[in-house]
Formats: structure tokens, sequence, C-alpha cells
């Protein structure tokens, strides 16, 4: 009988980029549109949001899932990376995909690769099984978080109601780059004509490009739609902000953050889009001020303070260090946890970071593509910064948190990977 514990095994033998950090081949979406096909997968019995940009991804497909069940949708949901365990990345109503449910949809997904001649990755056969299962299991709406870009992404092969695109910047430049330009333009490739297309907050050059999409609609954040007010409360912050269909005032959004705010503006503005008319503030309040997403700025211990949270770009970082200055303030000391994953950024990772971190404690993981310490360490010292080494995670939490102090503050941040190894620290 297959199991669950065979239906993991055979994902990892497949190439899986986010371990590697390299494609064998360029990537492509023909395969996964072959396979769904050969399942018989059809896209008319489910609507559909999808969801780009090189940050906010996972807080807006969140954010949406959680308005329109409130809403009484029934919403899958797709999205990576996991953060405490694989279940994460795919969910029907809040809920985790059944461990045999996921086992023989992924059976059919091997069978029907073998009998097409697809030799898959892992992040095709994922996409394959989270489509498969949401058709199977009668989802209505499907919240679908891309990969990596938009155009080729394997989650590229039905057409969205609604394609959203959350952020342009700097990651993945050496795949999907070379310029922003270059970026953007691969990014908007899931929005379709028949698509209502939302833009974040991206420079007048970049929206050009997006623009030249063919869509029924398109807003602009901070334009068509718009954050009126926030500031700051305990837990989070409470924010103003219409979308075309609506306004809403005194919102509590149970996350940190500028960005966070805008996301929560672009994810009720994509479900009032597919749905067609406003969503009732009662929803909308309910929805944001249970919000929560592990791994972005989660305060994983007070005492003493530690967030965890998954920058691993620029972009990301320069949000996290924001936040540290504006909601985490008055800290006798400021220590970063720091492991990364793509060498090219680990500079700019530490140097956006020396602005609100005093100390950092530099890291790896497991993983094969994780950055060496001994290249942080070069970074660090060439740059002048403070700091001291661990081989792994809770080492450096544990010398991390004893440096800080009672009074101190601690993130652990860089990358992902290391989040659920610092939770599980922290936890035991």
């Amino acid at each position: 009988m297959w199991t669950y514990v065979d239906a993991i095994g055979w994902l990892n033998s497949l190439n899986n980029f986010e371990k590697s950090r390299r494609f064998d081949t360029d990537p492509t979406n023909w395969q996964v549109g072959e396979l769904l096909n050969g399942l018989g997968v059809d896209k008319s019995t489910f609507e559909m949001i999808h969801i780009t940009g090189t940050n906010g991804k996972g807080s807006v497909a969140t954010l949406c899932a959680k308005v329109l069940t409130l809403l009484g949708r029934r919403v899958g949901v797709f999205k990576s990376p996991h953060v405490n365990s694989f279940s994460e990345r795919i969910s029907i109503d809040g809920i985790s995909l059944d461990d045999e449910v996921f086992a023989s949809e992924t059976l059919l997904v091997r069978e029907m690769a073998e009998h097409l001649g697809l030799s898959l990755t892992w992040f095709e056969a994922l996409t394959a099984i989270a489509y498969s299962a949401f058709f199977a299991e009668g989802v209505e709406v499907a919240v679908i978080e891309v990969g990596i870009g938009g155009t080729f992404d394997a989650t590229n092969v039905f057409d969205a109601e609604v394609a959203v695109i959350t952020s342009v910047g700097h990651d993945h430049l050496e795949l999907i780059g070379p310029t922003l330009i270059d970026v953007a333009r691969d990014k908007s490739g899931i929005i379709k004509e028949g698509s209502a297309a939302i833009v974040g907050l991206v420079d007048d050059p970049i929206f050009e490009v997006i623009q030249m999409r063919k869509s029924s609609s398109m807003s602009r954040f901070g334009v068509d739609i718009s954050l009126q007010g926030r500031s700051a409360a305990l837990g989070g912050q409470v924010i103003d902000f219409r979308t075309r269909r609506s306004y809403f005032s005194d919102v509590f959004l149970s996350a940190y953050g500028l960005h966070q705010a805008v996301n929560a503006v672009i994810a009720v503005s994509a479900v009032e889009e597919l749905e067609r008319k406003s969503v009732s503030p009662e929803v909308v309040n309910e929805a944001c001020s249970s919000f929560y997403m592990p791994g972005r700025i989660e305060v994983a211990s007070k005492e003493p303070v530690v967030v965890l949270d998954g920058a691993h770009n620029r972009e990301a970082v320069e949000a996290l260090t924001s936040v540290v200055k504006e909601d985490f303030g008055g800290f006798a000391r400021y220590v970063a946890v720091i492991s990364t994953l793509e060498q090219k950024q680990s500079a700019q990772i530490l140097e956006v970071l020396s602005e609100a971190f005093d100390y950092f404690v530099l890291t790896t993981t497991n993983l094969e593509a994780s950055t060496s310490v001994e290249t942080l360490v070069e970074i660090a010292r060439f740059s002048g910064y403070k700091f001291g080494v661990a081989e792994n995670i809770p080492a450096a939490l544990e010398e991390a948190v004893a440096f800080a102090g009672s009074d101190g503050f601690v993130a652990v941040t860089g990358s992902f990977r290391g989040l659920a190894d610092a939770r599980y620290y922290l936890e035991n």
C-alpha cells in the first residue's frame, strides 16, 4: 500500500531547487500542464487567485484564504516554503491536506508522469499534487503561490480570475533577471486577458512593463487601492485603507510593519475582485485580527524577546529592519542570528541588518546550498561588524540569548531554513 512516507520518499528523490538552489534544466511548465490534462483536472470547476512577487506572497495568500473562508467559500491554498512542517504547503479550508489524500494524489501523479514519460522536478510534482487534490476535493477557490518568477513557473498552467504581483525585487536575478525590468516581465506572465490584476508597491518603470499585459482590469497600489493610515498597536497595527470597491477604517492587523499593511490591502482587493463585490467590514476585521504567518516577524519568545523572520533578500531584510526600529525600540542590545542560502546577497543582508543590530551570531544550516560560516565571517570581518560564530542554529540562538540578556532583543533571520530549528530550541 502506498503511504505518506512512500510519497515523501518519492518526492525527495526528485531534483529540488529549494535544496540545491540550482536547476538541472531551464524552468518550464509544460510538463505540469500535460500531467494535469492526463489526470483530467478541470479548471472550470474552481476559481483561482494566482500570486507572485519577490516578497509578500505567503502573507497575501494566507489573508486571501482567510477572507474567502469567512465568506463561506471552500478554499485550497498552495504555498511555499514551509516553516514548521511540510504539510503547511497544501491545505483546504485551513487544514493541511490529509496524509492519505496526499499519498493517493502523489501516487496518481507519479504513475501519470511515468505513463507520459515525464521527468518531473520536486516542485513540478508538488504543484501537480496540489491542483489534482483541489480538483478531487471540490475546492471552489484555489489560492496559488508562484514558486519563482511567473511566466515559466510550474504553477502557471491555468488562467487565473485574479493575478497578483505583490512586489518586484532583486531575488533570483540569475534566473529571471538580470534586470528588474526582466523580473517584472517574467512575473507579469501570470496575468491573462481575463484576469483582474492587482499590483503592489512598484516603481513607474516596473509598472509600465506589467501594464503591457492585457487584463480585464488592473489595480495599482497607491493609485487605485491605497493605505490611508496606520498606527502602532499591541500585537500589530491599526490600519485604514481603500480598495476599488470599499473603504475600511480602524482595522486591527495582527502583524507588524508597513509591508504587512500593504499586503493586507492587496489581499482584500484581490478577494473583492474575485467576488466582484465589496467585502463586509466585519469579515475584513475578523480576517485581519486573526492573521498569523509563521516566520514573518513572529514573536516566538518574550523572555527574552526572540523574533523569527525568514527575510532572505535585501527588500525583505529592509522590511525587518524597519519594523525593529519602529516597533521594537528600547532594548539594551540587539542581536541577529544569521544563516543565508543566497551567497550573492549575504553581504547585502548583513549590511542592512547592521543598521538595527549591534551583534551578529553567524551560522549555517544543513542545506547543500547554505552559505558557509567561513564566507559569512569573511564578509563580517571585512565590514567591521561585531560577531560570533556557531556551528548550527540552536547553538547560535543559545549564544545570542546569552549575549542579549534579559533586556535584549534577538532575531533569527537570513533564511526560512533555520526557523524550524530555532523554534524547536525555544520550545524544548
